[in-house]
């Protein structure tokens, strides 16, 4: 069984090669979207958690962001 590490990456610092990112922004770039996930431009899973977004929507940025975890995994995983 494989397994997963999560490591803070500070703003403005580039995370390690072969990353899959969880990714934490004020607000949404998508209309609707409290989070989704996609993929970096080196084809590696990223979910977005917008948080303004998601606390302006009365919704829980916890269940958003395990949300998007867990369809990440079963996605790419």
């Amino acid at each position: 069984m494989d397994t997963s590490e999560f490591i803070f990456t500070p703003r403005r610092q580039a995370p390690a090669v072969g990353s899959w990112w969880l990714v934490f922004l004020d607000d949404s770039d998508q209309a609707d979207a409290l989070a989704y996930h996609d993929l970096t431009e080196d084809g590696l899973p990223i979910s977005k958690v917008f948080v303004k977004t998601i606390l302006a929507d009365n919704a829980s940025v916890s269940v958003g962001a395990t949300h998007e975890l867990c369809e990440m995994a079963v996605t790419h995983g």
